[in-house]
């Protein structure tokens, strides 16, 4: 016998719900869309009002035909976390920039980078051996508008 779950307790009354809307808002017949899709008028009716679960030939033929967008049936409560909005993470204070607006690849900034020189180190700075780099200071005529 198998074993897996095969509880599945999806309620598909309001998917078949917005199949119905779209069809009569398209002034398109139960019959008509039997002849379309060869299915029985009855099967499709079971589908809009009793929340009988279609084939997923059927079901994916239907969403599309009536331009049924099934997220907000198959998922209404989203699980929002910090992978959707990273910048609301607790930790996104201690990262280099700050929290500064993400940067947007194309998109002009005003300052590449800041350098400050002073002559004063202090005692406790870690030294780190020179690196030879160079680096191209763009000016105002470089960013792009």
């Amino acid at each position: 016998m198998d074993e897996r779950n095969n509880d599945f307790n999806f309620d598909f009354t309001p998917i078949g719900q917005a199949i119905m809307k779209n069809r009569e808002a398209r002034g398109m017949t139960r019959e008509q869309l039997s002849g379309i899709i060869g299915y029985a008028p009855r099967h499709i009716q079971s589908i809009e009002n009793e929340g009988k679960y279609p084939s997923i030939k059927l079901f994916i033929q239907l969403i599309t035909m009536f331009d049924v967008s099934v997220d907000e049936y198959i998922f209404p409560n989203p699980v929002m976390d910090f992978k959707y909005d990273i910048l609301k993470h607790p930790n996104v204070r201690l990262t280099a920039d700050g929290g500064q607006p993400p940067y947007i690849h194309g998109e002009p900034t005003q300052a590449v980078a800041t350098f400050v020189f002073d002559s004063t180190v202090p005692k406790d700075a870690v030294m780190l051996p020179a690196v030879s780099t160079s680096y191209e200071l763009l000016s105002e005529e470089d960013l792009e508008e």
